[in-house]
Order: C-alpha cells, then sequence, then structure tokens
C-alpha cells in the first residue's frame, strides 16, 4: 500500500507538529495556521485540534464543501475552508505556520509561489514543504516507473501508455533544483528527517540522511522548514 503522508499526521499528529521545532519559537497552541491546498482538509482537521486557529485554502470547490462539512462534524470553530487557490495569496503576514505539502510540483512559478507563502508568514513564522523528489524512480502521482525522469512530452504518452490520464501539469524537482529554487531567496531551510517513522525503510532512510546529508538526493520525498531572513 502506497504510504499516506496525510494519514501518518492524522495518526501521527505529535510527530507531524514537532517537525516545526526548534525552528519555530512558539507553542502549537498558540499559533495561527495556513494550509495551502488543504484538499478534503485532513491535515487542517487534524492540527485544528492542537492550533490556536486553521485556515486552509483549496481550489477545487466541492473539496472546500466537504471539507467544511467534516469540521462541522466534528464540531471545530476554529478552522475554516476558503475557495482559494494559491495564486490567489496576498501577503497578510499572520500566520505562525504555513503548510504547504504536495503542492509545490503541481505549480510552474514555484518561486512565486513560496513567495507568496513566505507572504504569509508572521514574524518568526516557519514555512514546512513537502514535495516529491524527481529522480525517485517511483512516480508518486501516477505510480508508473521512471516517470518523472523523462522530458515532458515524452513522460506524457509514457503515462497514458500505462492507462494514466497524461503527465502535463506535474512539475517536480530534484535535490539540486530545490536548493537552487531556496537559495535563490532570502531565506534559511533545515531538512527534516519524519519522526517515528513506522515503516523499517524509512528508518534506515532517517539514518542514512542524518549521518550523510547528500543523501537526501536519492530520498522519495523533500520534507524541510523555511524561514525568512
Amino acid at each position: 500500500m502506497p504510504y499516506d503522508r496525510n494519514q501518518y499526521r492524522v495518526d501521527q499528529v505529535s510527530d507531524f507538529i514537532s517537525i516545526f521545532y526548534p525552528e519555530l519559537k512558539k507553542g502549537i497552541e498558540e499559533c495561527a495556521v495556513l494550509d495551502v491546498g488543504s484538499g478534503l482538509g485532513t491535515v487542517s482537521l487534524s492540527l485544528a485540534r492542537r492550533a490556536k486557529q486553521v485556515v486552509g485554502i483549496e481550489p477545487v470547490k466541492d473539496l472546500v464543501r466537504q471539507a467544511t462539512e467534516e469540521a462541522l462534524r466534528q464540531g471545530l470553530s476554529n478552522v475554516r475552508f476558503e475557495n482559494l487557490s494559491a495564486n490567489g495569496l496576498r501577503p497578510t503576514h499572520e500566520f505562525d505556520v504555513v503548510i504547504l505539502s504536495d503542492v509545490l510540483e503541481h505549480v510552474p512559478d514555484q518561486k512565486g509561489l513560496l513567495g507568496r507563502c513566505l507572504g504569509a508568514l508572521a514574524p518568526g513564522g516557519v514555512l514546512y514543504i513537502n514535495t516529491p523528489n524527481k529522480w525517485f524512480p517511483m512516480e508518486p502521482h501516477k505510480h508508473i516507473l521512471f516517470l518523472s525522469w523523462l522530458p515532458p512530452r515524452i513522460a506524457n504518452r509514457y503515462a497514458k501508455a500505462f492507462g494514466a490520464s497524461g503527465y502535463n501539469e506535474y512539475y517536480l524537482l530534484s535535490y539540486k533544483e530545490l536548493l537552487r529554487l531556496l537559495d535563490s531567496l532570502p531565506v534559511t531551510y533545515r531538512f527534516k528527517t519524519q519522526p517515528n517513522p513506522r515503516r523499517r525503510m524509512y528508518k534506515i532512510g532517517n539514518r542514512l540522511v542524518t549521518n550523510a546529508p547528500p543523501l537526501w538526493r536519492f530520498a522519495n520525498a523533500f520534507q524541510l522548514i523555511v524561514q525568512q531572513k
């Protein structure tokens, strides 16, 4: 069964929150959180049980509706969902934590997206990023080997040959490309491992990248905390 990052964040929410530290200087119970690309609201709803306030933005109206209904069902009054794309973000400087998980690889203007997310951060806030590695053999969206290694036109035909809908709107980054992107912005960043992994392969991977950080280039995904300088 493919690894479900969102389910991990529900089942091990304390571990997920611990990734924000020590960079985040406030307790999560004092924090306002923005979840960019909130989908069905799984992560937002999980964090709302611990954070002061959570806002999820999502461009698909039906997902916003379902997430809002689930928040009402769970009796959570400190979370709301808005029908808004990441392109609609404007500087607010009001969120202590911005979540950008499995979104960066869907956006062609990645530097612009990161700039808008950083503009939403309050002083001392943190931006959490999770995005898959372009060079990991198994492509995580279509689950087709080596798909993200191919030039876009060939990748699109290759995906369709496996019965997938195509591969036109994915912009996965390699380790070097991600570093180049981050280094072009006025930020500091730190790669983070998954706390208390349940799978043996993740336990081994944690030890490897901790002892030899360049091995991040072979990880299945990148997880990091970003802050403005």
